[in-house]
């Protein structure tokens, strides 16, 4: 991939990273969310950044109103990184959930119960 693209989605990763951590994430019903950026992904005409989030706390019940206040800070988000990540068009962003953290905890926890059923 282009150097330039993976520098500006470097860009654009530590921009979003500051938002969330000075602009919490609260749904209409006063839940809060802690969301971590793990990437940025940039198109080549940088159109589009594909913005992969993991939800840190409340996995289960509240995933639905994560993902609802996710997108309604959408155009938030982006007028934030026009503002603060001086590029000269600012990318539409597509927030795709990144669920590795998700897959590492289960399969540690399957590593676990193996480990004591083995002893």
């Amino acid at each position: 991939m282009n150097r330039r693209i993976l520098q500006l989605a470097e860009v654009i990763k530590r921009v979003l990273v500051h938002y969330t951590q000075t602009h919490p994430l609260c749904s209409a019903s006063g839940q809060t969310f802690f969301v971590t950026v793990t990437q940025v992904r940039l198109s080549g005409d940088y159109a589009w950044a594909d913005v992969f989030v993991s939800l840190l706390y409340g996995k289960d019940s509240s995933y639905e109103a994560f993902w609802e206040t996710l997108q309604d800070r959408a155009s938030a988000m982006r007028h934030y990184v026009a503002q603060n990540a001086g590029l000269k068009r600012t990318p539409q962003l597509r927030f795709i959930y990144d669920d590795s953290f998700d897959r590492a905890m289960r399969t540690e926890s399957l590593l676990n119960s193996s480990a004591y059923t083995k002893q």
